[in-house]
């Protein structure tokens, strides 16, 4: 499975691709929603995407957007990452997202809904 996590916080990214490498999977982590998307324009062979909802610059609900408009990009699961806690927050501006989840959050959590969310994709 291969991971494309975008989120501003390296210690939250580089745990979460840890753990996804130990796992025996590809993680690739991006700390900005531009770059995020320069890449999946390059290489959108990804099986999952890991989006916080607040980035530098572009925002989380914009790279959204622009992830769900491009034909090649989604149909690519993406978990939405949230510190809100008021209830329908994570949600605004993030309809079809496939899963939210809040921060804090523990990776081996991450990763069972990522690999949840592939596999649902592969069948």
């Amino acid at each position: 499975m291969r991971v494309l996590i975008i989120d501003d916080e390296p210690s939250l990214s580089d745990l979460a691709a840890e753990y996804f490498k130990l796992a025996g999977h590809e993680a690739v982590a991006c700390p900005d929603g531009e770059g995020a998307l320069s890449l999946l324009g390059r290489d959108p062979g990804f099986d999952v995407i890991v989006l916080d909802k607040r980035l530098p610059g572009l925002s989380g609900i914009d790279t959204f957007k622009a992830i769900k408009a491009d034909p090649r990009l989604r149909d690519i699961p993406v978990i939405v990452l949230s510190a809100s806690v008021a209830p329908g927050a994570v949600a605004v501006g993030l309809d079809g997202a496939d899963l939210h989840l809040a921060k804090p959050f523990h990776p081996k959590e991450l990763a069972a809904a990522a690999a949840r969310l592939a596999a649902g994709r592969k069948s």
